[in-house]
């Protein structure tokens, strides 16, 4: 039972390691969007509380009270941009991996052209660069052909990765509960 108490707030964090790495493997984008908002909720709660603490103590007007104002109009702009815009926020996802397709495809392209340079000079080089630069423009070909669905696949390969993290937090906690 002393275990237990001890260790109570590493398996909090195994648990909301699974949870959040079930959610994304389930429903990326609703799990992606509630977070979106819940975040801008928060900073509109924090940019609240500045607003308010500043014009409570606005007759100090000293630096750190104009810190307090920036502070919470920043707090409110970006608040309000991520609850209610989260539908562009999930839309930047795909721009960002419509642009990282891009970049894999110039990189792709890079390499190849590196491979038979170097292979028409008669200089040493190994296939693994032409494997790299078909792999570099296939995957970035398919990340600007399809951006949501390659973003819904990271999500879900995170929430996996996230997954695989809890076990083995999990195995570590009772490995070193037993010793």
């Amino acid at each position: 039972m002393k275990t237990w108490k001890q260790n109570l707030p590493v398996i909090l964090l195994i648990a909301f390691e699974l949870a959040v790495g079930i959610l994304l493997f389930i429903e990326p984008e609703k799990f992606t969007k509630a977070v979106i908002i819940g975040f801008g909720v928060l900073l509109l709660v924090i940019g609240l509380v500045y607003l308010i603490r500043f014009f409570a103590d606005r007759k100090q007007l000293g630096v750190s009270l104009w810190g307090t104002l920036i502070l919470s109009i920043c707090s409110l702009i970006v608040g309000c941009i991520l609850a209610f815009a989260s539908e562009f926020i999930m839309g930047l996802f795909a721009v960002l991996a419509v642009l990282y397709g891009i970049f894999l495809v110039i990189a792709g392209v890079y390499k190849g052209r590196t491979f038979f340079e170097l292979q028409h000079l008669g200089l040493p080089v190994s296939v693994v660069l032409l494997f790299s630069a078909i792999l570099s423009i296939g995957l970035g070909c398919l990340l600007v052909l399809h951006p949501f669905e390659s973003t819904v696949t990271l999500w879900r390969v995170a929430g996996i990765s996230w997954m695989i993290e809890a076990i083995g937090d999990s195995l570590a906690l009772v490995l070193s509960a037993r010793k």
